[in-house]
């Protein structure tokens, strides 16, 4: 890393590379092959929740163009970007993060999940801290291609840690959500479940940021297919299978990272 450059100097560039169109959309293009099919397959069935619904026994075209169908949309779209680019390890996750944060936000405030709106505000925090450490951490490293992660392994100490504090996290955020919800006179209907969501997601997100692999995809795994319940008992079908694809490209994600880990090693 260059010793001149001060942190803003280095938050200045890594927010550039991150909102740059060049290098958000010729990430997209030079994807391999199979990889940009498997991304288009993913947006492809995320529009088709969108498009078509199932009522009164049979599959219909029926596009809702209201606000928070479409907003729904958004969210999904951007997530899915967001998490491809995050399974190999590109800056650009927190440009999709970001766009994803804030269409998730009305979305759940709109359904009284209190519990995701306050994730999602943390997250567009978060998502800040993470374009800085990610583009210090590869300017420190030498990186050859600075908008690539460099993967750290956890000990197993921290892997108790992280099983005592995430469970601990989720007893008070439960009993948090059932009394004290500040946004509205309305109580999250399914605390438990947000709850848990709201603090796998927290750490998964902490992870990431601090560019952890294995810890980071199990917590996605767990966080994004209680999302996906979540939604479905929320009667959200648009949010809902963004999050089942989400879970399945936690899976390819994980795969990804150690790869990196062991090229590291």
């Amino acid at each position: 890393m260059n010793n001149n450059l001060s942190k803003l100097d280095v938050f200045s560039r890594g927010m550039k590379l991150t909102f740059s169109p060049k290098e958000i959309f010729s990430e997209i293009f030079r994807m391999k092959k199979s990889r940009s099919i498997y991304l288009w397959v993913l947006q492809l069935v995320e529009v088709a929740s969108f498009l078509i619904v199932f009522a009164n026994g049979k599959f219909q075209f029926a596009p809702d163009f209201s606000l928070i169908p479409v907003l729904s949309l958004i969210a999904g779209i951007t997530e899915i970007f967001s998490v491809v680019a995050d399974a190999d390890g590109l800056i650009s996750n927190y440009f999709w993060g970001i766009i994803n944060n804030i269409a998730y936000i009305w979305v759940s405030y709109d359904s009284h999940l209190y519990g995701e709106v306050y994730l999602n505000l943390l997250f567009l925090v978060t998502q800040f801290i993470g374009i800085y450490l990610w583009y210090s951490k590869n300017e420190m490293a030498g990186a050859k291609n600075v908008n690539t992660v460099q993967v750290k392994q956890m000990s197993g100490t921290g892997w108790i840690f992280l099983l005592i504090f995430t469970v601990i996290a989720w007893l008070l955020m439960a009993m948090f959500l059932m009394h004290v919800p500040f946004l509205s006179a309305t109580l999250d209907p399914h605390p438990w479940l947000d709850a848990l969501s709201t603090v796998t997601n927290v750490v998964a997100q902490f992870l990431l940021i601090t560019r952890y692999g294995t810890p980071q995809f199990i917590m996605w795994i767990i966080g994004n297919g209680i999302e996906t319940i979540l939604w479905v008992v929320n009667f959200n079908p648009i949010v809902a299978m963004f999050w089942l694809l989400c879970t399945i490209n936690a899976f390819y994600g994980w795969y990804v990272w150690e790869k990196k880990l062991s090229h590291q090693s």
